[in-house]
């Protein structure tokens, strides 16, 4: 579903696995050419109880073959806002792997890449 070498562009300098993040809504639309995403997603800033929203709009182009070829990621820095959060709904990357865990360890395997090599 990817090309072999994609390209990516995204504004978050984050350090890998130190961050809980997600859409909490989000809108997506399917069309010949790729992927569009408009959403309202959060990020949980490591090491505090507070959290980051923010407006992201994504765009994944695809190939002749329908492979996306990589991403374009552009955020709303107007729609920042940074809110101080209760203990108990912080859900920290210890957590998260450790929660997430078992459904990767059940999910059945992936099709054979090979066909789309």
């Amino acid at each position: 579903m990817v090309v072999d070498e994609p390209y990516f562009r995204i504004n978050e300098n984050r350090a890998a696995r130190a961050n809980v993040f997600g859409p909490i809504t989000e809108h997506v639309a399917v069309a010949d050419w790729g992927l569009a995403i408009d959403s309202f997603f959060g990020h949980h800033i490591p090491d505090t109880y507070y959290q980051l929203t923010h407006c992201m709009a994504s765009f994944w182009p695809g190939d002749a073959g329908c492979r996306l070829t990589g991403d374009h990621i552009h955020e709303g820095t107007g729609s920042r806002c940074v809110e101080k959060m209760d203990s108990a709904d912080v859900i920290t990357p210890e957590m998260a792997r450790k929660l997430l865990a078992p459904l990767f360890d059940s999910a059945p395997p992936g099709p054979d890449p090979a066909p789309y090599e």
